[in-house]
């Protein structure tokens, strides 16, 4: 069955950009994967796109 059902053309490009990281980095362990995400989140900036995604009306 899979994960994405429906991937909103909003948010298309992001999807695309999710699926070609974990491609890039589909050999590294779970754990490696784990602190590089979480090092990667934590140097971000709040994202004016997703801030507050599940509040806006579908």
């Amino acid at each position: 069955m899979g994960q994405h059902h429906h991937v909103s053309p909003q948010y298309l490009y992001q999807f695309a950009n999710e699926a070609a990281w974990k491609e890039d980095h589909r050999r590294l362990s779970n754990g490696e994967l784990s602190f590089k995400k979480l090092a990667l989140a934590m140097a971000h900036l709040v994202s004016r796109v997703w801030a507050g995604y599940w509040q806006r009306a579908q």
